[in-house]
């Protein structure tokens, strides 16, 4: 074969290659598979906690769904790991693999992609608009056509930006001689669509646009525009409670200066402690009595229920909460989610960076690298073979650590993992003792049914 003295092939030997095969094994087969199986418990834990009735609201439904598409995706990785890292992967798996497994797995990913960004959209539209946020959310179903808009919307795009993945591969058969017999092998091969040049081009620069800059851009646009809108929002808070206090200064200083020109009811500075606690009972009796008296004296001038209604209950209610402070309470939670979504953002982009990074530089090198595979060569540097594996598991970490975030963060989500917690171990003492009890009824029973029989 005549090589090409212009071509920038990479070059490296053997030991190389074993090693990158060796550091792929345990960082992209062996961690990326505990990590694949925590996450995915713990993403079910999550799901039921965050879909209980106290935890029942839009943000926690949507990240119920955020968190099936990434359980979907690690799945999907974790058989990919014993199909190339362990060597495990059956013909049932194989034949699965170009028609269900690979194209799910991707529009797992990408729909993990989109419903970020949904979210953050969803957390932008709460904090910067609340009001009619709140009114909308007041209309009747208005949580599950939120949630239905949402979700279908991400599940659609999703599937027709990565339907083409169901035409990348297929399955073959190839004869292989063991043992003096010809046996069929089955394997996978790419289809004619993905060795074509013009769709290789296309699937890497949507993948670059699509799953890259674009959500990088929108996350971090909204992840700032949030952050703007809390500051501002604690600094309208502080200088209301500031003028509050400037206000309430005066009406103490007026209440005070009241009380010290009572008179005889005021306090004395002379004296005993005995006699001020004395006089102050004595002036309480006494005032209760006046009360009483005019009570009395009221009474033939007023309705009778009104009297007895005023003299059982001779506080007056507290007034209900005003409105304002309604709105301030529901502004605060969704302060309070917001920023839980903000450590869910920067997890997301600091895992996501090394995927979009390492799709720049194929881009850049896609032509020189297919020029090398034609000449059997090797088409990407060593490196970038590292990097594809530490891609890979920052990936599922991504998909495994929501559940940690947001135990971390939110208070009220470990209030109900400890309700849940105590729940169980409440289940668990009660069967436990119940087969006790079982346990000690049981031979009771064996002996009378022993000494009837010898009756």
């Amino acid at each position: 074969m005549v090589v090409d003295e212009n071509l920038d092939c990479p070059e490296y030997n053997k030991d190389n290659f074993q090693m990158a095969e060796e550091f792929s094994f345990w960082v992209e087969g062996v961690f990326q598979t505990i990590v694949g199986i925590l996450g995915i418990f713990g993403n079910i834990v999550a799901g039921f906690i965050l879909s209980r009735r106290e935890m029942r609201n839009s943000f926690n439904l949507l990240l119920v769904t955020l968190a099936c598409f990434d359980s979907t995706y690690l799945f999907g990785s974790i058989l990919e790991s014993f199909r190339k890292q362990f060597a495990l992967g059956s013909d049932v798996h194989i034949i699965l693999f170009p028609h269900l497994l690979y194209p799910f797995t991707q529009i797992a990913i990408t729909a993990s992609i989109f419903m970020t960004v949904a979210i953050a959209l969803e957390r932008f539209i709460a904090v910067h608009y609340p009001i009619n946020y709140s009114q909308a959310m007041h209309e009747a179903n208005a949580l599950t056509k939120r949630i239905f808009k949402y979700v279908f919307s991400v599940i659609f795009l999703s599937f027709l930006f990565t339907f083409t993945r169901f035409f990348e591969a297929n399955v073959s058969y190839i004869d292989h001689d063991h043992n003096n017999l010809t046996e069929k092998i089955i394997a996978l091969e790419p289809t004619e669509m993905r060795s074509n040049p013009i769709y290789t081009s296309y699937l890497n620069w949507s993948r670059l646009i699509v799953l890259g800059i674009i959500p990088f851009v929108l996350l971090v646009f909204l992840n700032a525009s949030i952050y703007k809108d809390i500051q501002a929002r604690r600094q309208r808070r502080m200088i209301h409670k500031k003028d509050q206090f400037k206000v309430q200064q005066p009406r103490q200083a007026l209440n005070s200066g009241k009380l010290s020109t009572n008179g005889d009811n005021g306090p004395k500075t002379n004296g005993n402690q005995t006699s001020n606690c004395t006089n102050a009972k004595n002036g309480a009796k006494k005032e209760e009595s006046d009360l009483h008296q005019d009570a009395v004296e009221l009474k033939p001038l007023t309705d009778q229920g009104e009297i007895a209604k005023a003299v059982q209950e001779p506080k007056p209610k507290p007034p209900p909460p005003s409105t304002i402070s309604v709105n301030e309470s529901r502004c605060k939670k969704e302060d309070n989610m917001a920023v839980i979504f903000m450590g869910f953002i920067l997890v997301f982009l600091v895992c996501h960076l090394p995927r979009l990074l390492l799709n720049i530089h194929e881009l850049a090198t896609i032509r020189n690298a297919m020029k090398c595979m034609k000449a059997d060569l090797n088409p990407f540097p060593l490196w970038s073979t590292f990097a594809i594996s530490i891609s890979h598991v920052l990936l599922a970490i991504n998909s495994s650590t929501n559940i940690f975030i947001y135990c971390f963060l939110s208070s009220k989500f470990r209030e109900e993992c400890v309700k849940l917690y105590q729940s169980l171990c409440r289940k668990v003492c009660i069967t436990q003792w119940q087969q006790r009890e079982n346990l000690v009824e049981t031979p009771k029973t064996c002996v009378i049914q022993t000494q009837r029989a010898e009756m």
